[in-house]
């Protein structure tokens, strides 16, 4: 018996290896075949669901979009073990779902404790007898045919639980909770929203605790036609504070409106970092002297970063060119900042790059910031940029590049517009097409205002991974000749969120070669296609 039990142990597991063995295969041989594969993993003792979204050649990695909003990126050993985990929780719902088959129908020779909840035995004698009696008692009544009562399992305790829900009275409850959520105080703010002394200007991390506004957008409804609000439980992970997809979008609104402060204001821009447990990336929040607590009805920004804009099943945006435009025709004074977060990774999101490149169009003489999020990209929305002389802040992350040829953003666009906006002062750029000529353009007196310069721009190659774009002695000259200016500096923040190039750092700060790849790196990088478009987002 024991070797038996040991012989089928050893099947299982040579089993078990062979398929891992065939998955090494089919990943060295097409990458690409596991996008639209679902994948689990946990975080703090949670387990959280998700599907690889793409495979980035040029990383090595798949990128990894989960339900509630984050995404990340993973490696084969982590991407196998996110397959494996998901691949056995649904083994075990299979078997719990089949388990409660057999428990709902056992056979009379089954024995089984009652619940706490369950019916007697001594009451279900009570409730067939009672059962028997109301048959008869419906066979007078309904053209005098017989109900017969289905023979009783021995030991079979049934406990079915009535459940009605009274759809007006539930629906008035949400718009109580919705409306007592708008009408509710925003938390006190750790910074003064008056302005500051030049010389009390802080940049930089800072040690200020992290604070999630669940209902700041609900308390703010969005300005822009097509907007929904919801009441914040509505959001994935609602109940997990920085880990609920609502926080995700005050962060990027708090990112906006720091812009905001420093461009118009004349703020300094300070941020802190948290970190889930077991993920690769840093999070990171911005603390801005005044945000869309104070803003909601400031007609010279159109805020399309905005939850209500964000449909809670699916995750895609309300926001349409139209909405957008006639946000900016229709305000009742110059537009002044747009801030847009276009949901590109998620299907059904129809916001186009030329609806964007409109935008700009319409509102190019009052532009001063911009900030653009998970939006499309082409030449036109670059080049729409170059048209606002007066611009002063700048944000590009997680945008896709759209367009062939002519009509493909470029490194020389975006170069054209650090040319033409000689008021820029903040400038955060999570995009590919921040390379070469856009040092080159920095590396002159071109941009003389600059304060906040963010550039999360990586190089990878056969033999080294995050490595800054450009030729790194002109890197090093813009940088340096800019050092008494430049208050805010991240150049390709690693896994730490530090900088890989420090202004006047020492010699081990200067990291702008990035690092070797790893032998296994290597070997698998060499079975990757390395043709035809590449999806650039950061």
């Amino acid at each position: 018996m024991a070797r038996g039990t040991s012989k089928g142990k050893a099947a299982k597991t040579s089993a078990t290896k062979a398929k891992k063995q065939q998955a090494k295969q089919k990943m060295m041989d097409a990458p690409n075949s596991f996008v639209g594969r679902r994948i689990s993993k946990k975080f703090s003792g949670d387990v959280y669901s998700g599907s690889v979204s793409k495979f980035v050649t040029k990383h090595s990695l798949w990128g990894i979009k989960y339900d509630d909003g984050d995404a990340e990126e993973m490696d084969w050993n982590d991407l196998s073990a996110a397959m494996e985990l998901y691949d056995g929780s649904q083994q075990n719902n299979k078997t719990e779902k089949k388990g409660s088959v057999r428990e709902a129908t056992p056979s009379p020779e089954q024995d089984e404790k009652p619940a706490d909840d369950s019916v007697t035995a001594a009451d279900d004698d009570v409730a067939v007898a009672k059962q028997k009696k109301s048959s008869a008692k419906r066979a007078t009544n309904v053209n005098d045919v017989p109900v017969v009562a289905a023979p009783r399992c021995k030991n079979i305790r049934l406990a079915v639980k009535k459940i009605v829900v009274d759809i007006p009275k539930k629906e008035a409850k949400e718009k109580r909770d919705l409306e007592a959520v708008k009408a509710s105080e925003p938390p006190p703010k750790a910074n003064s929203t008056k302005l500051l002394d030049p010389s009390q200007r802080k940049f930089g991390k800072t040690t200020q605790p992290i604070s999630v506004d669940a209902s700041l957008f609900e308390r703010n409804p969005c300005r822009i036609t097509g907007g929904i609000t919801h009441h914040p439980s509505a959001y994935p992970n609602y109940h997990k504070g920085k880990g609920s997809f609502g926080f995700l979008i005050q962060r990027l609104s708090d990112r906006n409106y720091a812009m905001r402060a420093l461009c118009s204001d004349g703020y300094g821009a300070e941020y802190n970092t948290y970190k889930k447990e077991k993920v690769d990336y840093i999070s990171v929040v911005w603390y801005p002297p005044s945000n869309l607590n104070d803003h909601a009805a400031n007609a010279t920004i159109v805020d399309g970063c905005h939850l209500d804009l964000i449909d809670p099943n699916d995750g895609k945006t309300y926001l349409t060119g139209p909405n957008i435009n006639s946000a900016i025709v229709n305000a009742s004074e110059p537009v002044e900042c747009v801030f847009l977060n276009g949901a590109q990774s998620n299907a059904g999101s129809s916001l186009s790059a030329d609806d964007i490149a409109s935008a700009i169009r319409k509102c190019s003489d009052s532009l001063l910031c911009l900030s653009l999020t998970e939006c499309k990209l082409n030449t036109a929305v670059i080049d729409g940029l170059s048209s606002c002389s007066k611009l002063r802040g700048l944000i590009l992350e997680n945008c896709q590049l759209f367009g062939d040829g002519d009509d493909r953003p470029t490194d020389a666009k975006l170069a054209a517009v650090l040319r033409s906006c000689p008021d820029l002062q903040w400038c955060f750029v999570k995009s590919s097409i921040f390379g070469n000529q856009c040092w080159n353009v920095l590396a002159t007196d071109a941009c003389p205002n600059l304060e906040v310069l963010w550039v999360d721009a990586p190089l990878h190659t056969d033999d080294r991974v995050e490595t800054i774009r450009g030729d790194h002695n002109i890197i090093r000259l813009a940088l340096n000749r800019r050092s008494d200016k430049i208050k805010l500096c991240m150049i390709n923040p690693d896994e730490k969120n530090e900088s890989r190039y420090v202004i006047g750092g020492a010699k081990k700060t200067d990291r702008l070669n990035g690092r070797a790849r790893t032998k296994e790196e290597k070997k698998v990088n060499l079975h990757h296609h390395r043709g035809g478009p590449y999806l650039n987002t950061v």
